[in-house]
């Protein structure tokens, strides 16, 4: 029988003695608890072997323990799930990109913090929508559908460039873009690219067209595309306050986008 309880009643039969210990708990439950208190009883006689913290009812992690045979602490637990979720999430891109192709279609850049997916109809953003997935999610599906048709490796420079002007810059010439508004949103961020330096500060990558603006505090980036979303707003905003460099920084999307998925360049 599986046996659950709240936070409120741990608390009170690991605190209570004698009869209040098993107060409003069902009869049929008490050995099971019992069994797991002599388990926490146990725990709390030993330190998290990572970070050297006692352990006790609040910190410990019974399950976790048991299952790996180590004595470690509710938030150590919760890293070590992390770095393994971390390190199956490369893995299963890895094996994505393995099979489209391993580098960058346009450009052939093979570094794969750089790579992604790209849809080759251009219907990606209504292609996830739909589906609900992203990130890894995405590469899941891709997985248990075999890998269809439809799609391509690309870096993010080369990707991000193909969504927001229809095609890579190492395709086509921007002097061919005739919409106007188009052309307003490559002018103002020319202002941009120019007012923060004219190149990526990790990678000096200094074509305009794969150049995008950091922010230097996640804080910062949360309030900012809330209000002002990302690209053209964001733009207008930089502009409108003199081009601030405290909290901003230009990178190409190379370089950003594999320093917000993985968190390094």
């Amino acid at each position: 029988m599986t046996f659950k309880l709240t936070t409120e009643k741990w608390k009170e039969a690991c605190s209570c003695g004698g009869n209040n210990r098993w107060k409003g708990i069902r009869k049929e439950d008490r050995t099971q608890m019992m069994k797991q208190l002599q388990k926490l009883r146990n725990y709390t006689k030993h330190k998290c072997s990572i970070c050297d913290i006692k352990l006790n009812e609040y910190n410990r992690t019974i399950k976790w323990n048991l299952k790996n045979n180590l004595y470690i602490c509710d938030m150590c637990c919760r890293k070590n799930r992390q770095i393994q979720q971390k390190n199956r999430n490369k893995k299963l891109k890895l094996l994505v990109m393995e099979h489209y192709g391993k580098k960058c279609a346009c450009c052939g850049i093979s570094r794969h913090n750089f790579l992604t997916i790209d849809h080759i109809n251009n219907n990606g953003s209504l292609h996830r929508a739909t589906l609900k997935k992203y990130g890894s999610n995405f590469y899941k599906w891709l997985k248990q559908n075999n890998f269809p048709n439809g799609f391509q490796v690309l870096c993010w420079n080369c990707n991000c460039a193909k969504g927001f002007y229809g095609s890579c810059p190492h395709t086509y010439n921007s002097q061919d873009i005739i919409d106007r508004h188009v052309r307003y949103r490559i002018k103002l961020k020319k202002e941009i690219v120019r007012a923060y330096g004219n190149k990526c500060q990790n990678c000096n990558e200094s074509d305009w067209q794969f150049l995008s603006i950091h922010h230097k505090n996640k804080t910062t980036a949360k309030i900012d595309r809330k209000l002002y979303g990302r690209g053209t707003s964001l733009y207008r905003k930089l502009k409108k306050e003199n081009f601030p460099l405290k909290e901003y920084k230009l990178l190409c999307y190379n370089c950003n986008c594999s320093m917000g998925v993985r968190g390094q360049y």
